[in-house]
């Protein structure tokens, strides 16, 4: 599906005259998508929560996603975190530098998920259920 950009007047009638909305807010099939581009701040409740991937590349976990920072272009690409997370508890950097581990609270009842994240090709590589 090709996607189509809006404007902010068409999204909400009421809001004042604004620019146009980027790429990041694309319609697909009648619905509207929004995609971060860029978070402050830091979940602060985690121990090592600010790994170094190389000299000009930082990751840490923001709400319920983790932030791979360039300091070097100061452009940010986010790893979703899992749909019915509750948050995350603990981030890991495999020591070549091309997985991390992602360990996730669960709501109760559910299982809590570990995710592994290919930080190379940007994907998602396996994602483990804790009993």
């Amino acid at each position: 599906t090709r996607p189509l950009t809006l404007s902010r007047t068409a999204i909400s009638p009421t809001c004042p005259p604004h620019p146009p909305l980027t790429h990041t807010h694309l319609l697909y099939d009648s619905q509207a998508v929004v995609v971060p581009t860029h978070s402050f701040g830091i979940k602060a409740d985690i121990r090592d929560n600010l790994c170094y991937l190389d000299e000009q590349t930082v990751i840490y976990p923001v709400g319920a996603n983790l932030v791979v920072h360039s300091i070097d272009s100061k452009t940010q690409r986010f790893l979703p975190g899992t749909e019915k997370s509750e948050g995350i508890t603990s981030v890991a950097v495999s020591p070549n530098r091309k997985f991390v581990a992602v360990a996730e609270r669960a709501p109760e009842g559910e299982k809590a998920t570990c995710t592994i994240f290919d930080l190379v090709a940007f994907k998602r590589k396996k994602v483990r259920l804790r009993p």
